[in-house]
């Protein structure tokens, strides 16, 4: 029976971090997770041995809460995209996959004789 509350927990737990704006994180240690309830909030501390929370479930049973289970799954998220950021590219000098370099654009210096410009000029005239 205690494996079953245990799930359940863990389970409220994310359901709890999945939904916005119910953790907030003080400093590295201490978070403030809202009830679900709608009566207050509950603070989470990091102590040298485990996770502490103020609420009754931790205090009188002395297990896991809910809350302590929704800052771990939040911590977990929070590393997991830490890994996954994708660095901007700084240096485009070349291809990070072939190695090449882009090609210069050559400016159009090419000077359009006397004679064309003044059909273009004669043609956009008339039109």
């Amino acid at each position: 029976m205690a494996t079953k509350l245990t799930t359940t927990r863990q389970e409220r737990g994310e359901e709890i971090a999945k939904l916005s704006g119910q953790i907030k994180r003080i400093d590295s240690n201490t978070y403030e997770v809202l009830s679900q309830s709608g009566h207050g909030k509950y603070e989470v501390l990091k102590s040298s041995i485990d996770w502490m929370c103020q609420c009754p479930d931790h205090i009188y049973r002395g297990i896991k809460c809910k809350h302590i289970h929704a800052v771990l799954f939040s911590k977990s998220i929070r590393a997991e995209v830490a890994i996954r950021k994708i660095s901007p590219i700084n240096n485009l000098s070349e291809c990070i996959y072939c190695h090449s370099t882009p090609k210069k654009q050559k400016r159009n210096t090419s000077k359009i004789p006397l004679s064309k410009l003044r059909k273009i000029l004669y043609i956009q005239r008339w039109l």
